[in-house]
């Protein structure tokens, strides 16, 4: 499993992509149910799996006083995901700033303009 902590980072030939976004606090069964099914729909098309996350979560930037405790820190999240079937791992940097663009901008922006790399 290659893993990317920047859209920069992400290599030119990483272009026909099944790619799943979210925090993945857990990984447990459903999350693992939707890795599975992204690994299984790559190889039908030939492309490969990406899982994009983030780091720090969300809650530790928009909550920084409240929220809930993390069920999985970010290196044992890493670790799990090192024993699934996905390809690659991006982790994009949490900001406010990234917490407050509109779906549309980010699927634009980070998932297909970011670097022209991501194609959900």
């Amino acid at each position: 499993m290659q893993v990317f902590e920047s859209l920069e980072e992400i290599p030119k030939d990483l272009w026909a992509t099944v790619v799943s976004v979210g925090n993945y606090d857990g990984i447990h069964r459903a999350h693992q149910s939707l890795i599975d099914s992204i690994c299984k729909r790559a190889k039908e098309l030939n492309a490969r799996s990406v899982l994009v996350t983030f780091d720090p979560h969300p809650t530790r930037i928009l909550r920084p006083h409240g929220g809930p405790p993390l069920i999985t820190p970010m290196q044992r999240k890493m670790e799990i995901l090192r024993e699934s079937s996905v390809d690659a791992v991006v982790v994009l940097p949490f900001t406010r700033d990234l917490s407050m663009m509109p779906p549309f901008e980010f699927a634009e922006e980070i998932l297909y303009n970011g670097r022209t790399r991501l194609k959900s």
